[in-house]
């Protein structure tokens, strides 16, 4: 697929979001063809004031969140020794860099805005960064340190002293989990007890799994109130790049007040290692977890068949699923009513209506 081009993705972005006048809703762009994401939430309007940017004078319509970006060529598992595997893009990110990332945003708030794309330039940027786990293409050293050190950063428990030990970062938090206790768990204690430094109709949560090493098999949930009252409807997207267990996803359930979920962004791709289990767990436990948590949208993710080459070579494999098919036959057996199966492509945004 060919990348768009800036003026190309500047079209697009005028036939996709609202005008300055109308209500907005969340924007999810594929910074790559694998697993790296801007999410664009608006602003409530109760709520905007924080995102004045005096500076310009200008409003800011969204906030933004950087979520396990790689965008560099290619990554190694052990740095200091490639010869075990090292991964490789077989498509280059739309955005190649973080400078890349802030042009988009820029693009994003003039569309969005009315402003101009020139008075932009150089002052957008990203509002917060998601790690949602050590490994290397989700917290990847040589595209983060490209981030403003102001920026904050929340990162899971297992990448947390990886990013601290960058000493780039000002502000390192470590993402709060939802336990598998019975009942009573409210996202809005995240804001306010255990993960500050974001706005307070915007919660970061981690569904963590068990914490055998590689402890794939998690998920980010990134829950938000537009009313920006706390009181409201309050939405969620959950980020679960490997697939999460079954058993774990069930803490959904017992959120207080309920929350609606938007989007899932689950694998489809099947990989395992052989001297471990299987890492990506493909399209048919996608479709299982979409049955549990029940969300409008199924975008699919890291499903970028990359080049790995080195020692590990040897003892991984990929499979290759089709996750509208899967859903489709779902569908007909009275399953997964109302979701939609979506496929964005590297460098191109999604409406979450």
């Amino acid at each position: 697929m060919a990348i768009p081009t800036r003026q190309e993705r500047q079209g697009k972005l005028k036939s996709i979001l609202p005008t300055p006048s109308s209500p907005s809703r969340p924007l999810l762009t594929h910074l790559s063809a694998d697993n790296s994401w801007l999410l664009s939430l608006p602003i409530p309007k109760s709520t905007v004031a924080s995102g004045h940017n005096a500076k310009l004078n200008h409003q800011k319509v969204y906030f933004h969140l950087l979520l396990d970006a790689w965008l560099t060529h290619d990554n190694a598992v052990i740095e200091s020794a490639r010869w075990f595997q090292v991964l490789y893009h077989v498509e280059t990110p739309a955005c190649p860099s973080i400078a890349a990332v802030n042009d988009l945003i820029a693009d994003i708030e003039a569309t969005a805005s009315g402003a101009l794309v020139s008075d932009l330039e150089g002052n957008a940027q990203i509002d917060a960064v998601v790690v949602g786990h050590f490994a290397n293409d989700h917290a990847n050293y040589d595209t983060l340190k490209q981030v403003s050190a102001s920026v904050p950063i929340f990162a899971a428990d297992n990448a947390f002293d990886k990013v601290q030990s960058w000493k780039h970062f000002e502000t390192v938090v470590q993402i709060p989990e939802f336990g598998t206790e019975a009942g009573g768990l409210d996202w809005r204690t995240a804001f306010a007890t255990e993960a500050p430094h974001l706005p307070s109709w915007l919660g970061v949560w981690r569904i963590s799994g068990p914490k055998r090493s590689p402890a794939l098999h998690w998920a980010v949930c990134i829950v938000f109130d537009l009313e920006g009252t706390g009181q409201g409807q309050a939405e969620c997207i959950i980020h679960s790049p490997h697939g999460p267990y079954v058993e774990d996803v069930a803490v959904m359930k017992k959120l207080d007040p309920p929350v609606k979920n938007l989007a899932l962004l689950h694998t489809t791709k099947e990989s395992w290692f052989y001297w471990w289990g299987k890492a990506n767990m493909g399209a048919k436990h996608g479709a299982q977890i979409a049955e549990i948590v029940s969300p409008k949208y199924w975008v699919s993710t890291h499903d970028e068949m990359l080049v790995v080459t080195g020692f590990n070579y040897w003892f991984l494999k990929d499979v290759v699923n089709d996750g509208a098919q899967v859903v489709q036959e779902e569908k007909e057996k009275g399953r997964l009513k109302g979701l939609e199966f979506v496929q964005v492509g590297n460098g191109e945004s999604f409406v979450l209506v």
